[in-house]
């Protein structure tokens, strides 16, 4: 998978590109909200919108890797075999997670543990397949198929999974304007825990998808990220900070126990991968 070394500065190209055609397709949604199409359009929108980190990726494909087919590329990225206990320590890992948030909002509001939880039909259902066609399918081929693999040519996986947990946070910018229902310091605060919960998502990614290079896992965490989210009723901000907080233990447990993994060279990972 060699890119075109003529075709300069690549990933700040496709992280220019991805930020324009997220900003003209929320647009977009905001036109169609304010002429009342019907629902269905800005909700078919919202959807698209979450997919251009994978239309930046694919317009600019031909000239990161010239002479490459599409098809090939993506069949490498789902190639590696993925084993059972990677699939279900990812899902333990979350569900704990999910579950120290809602023990922390029901200490923190006095209430019963029970009471915290969002569990109905639609959200169990509705709320999964909405999870799965957002942001899971449409952004990892962007963030993790090409910008981490592309960054950890030059720095450390730590350092890599550092920078696009940055990018993908700031991403979402709009989203915390339009959507948060905050304002002043608290959308600083709302903005602040949403970045650093990212890139500590970003790290336990980098976790799982550094040892297969299989997207199936950054996927599959995204996935989760967002459905199991949905889960838990409170207010926005506090939910924020319990999950921030608690992803940010855990990908510092993961730093720490696996060093070798996140601060590996890329002269080291090139030996290690020929031998």
């Amino acid at each position: 998978m060699k890119s075109d070394s003529s075709f300069k500065n690549p990933l700040l190209k496709f992280f220019v590109l991805t930020f324009v055609i997220f900003l003209v397709l929320f647009g977009m949604t905001g036109a169609s909200l304010a002429l009342n199409a019907p629902a269905a359009v800005p909700t078919i929108l919202q959807i698209v919108c979450a997919w251009s980190p994978t239309f930046a990726f694919l317009i600019l494909f031909p000239k990161l890797f010239p002479g490459q087919s599409l098809k090939t590329f993506l069949k490498q990225q789902f190639a590696p075999k993925v084993s059972a206990s990677q699939v279900l320590g990812i899902i333990g890992l979350q569900l704990l997670v999910l579950v120290c948030v809602a023990a922390a909002m029901a200490l923190s509001q006095r209430v019963s543990f029970l009471s915290v939880w969002n569990i109905t039909p639609s959200v169990i259902f509705l709320g999964f397949l909405n999870a799965v066609i957002r942001g899971p399918l449409g952004e990892e081929l962007g963030w993790r198929g090409y910008a981490q693999n592309h960054l950890q040519k030059r720095h450390s996986p730590l350092v890599s999974s550092l920078i696009v947990g940055v990018v993908w946070g700031f991403w979402h910018t709009p989203l915390w304007i339009v959507t948060s229902g905050y304002a002043g310091i608290e959308l600083l605060e709302y903005a602040g825990l949403f970045v650093v919960g990212l890139i500590a998502i970003s790290v336990i990614m980098t976790f799982f998808y550094g040892k297969t290079k299989n997207l199936i896992l950054p996927i599959l965490i995204h996935l989760l990220l967002n459905y199991l989210g949905s889960l838990v009723n409170g207010d926005g901000l506090q939910t924020m900070l319990y999950t921030s907080l608690f992803y940010v233990i855990v990908a510092v447990i993961l730093v720490l126990a696996a060093p070798k993994r996140f601060l590996q060279q890329p002269e080291t990972a090139a030996v290690a991968e020929a031998e």
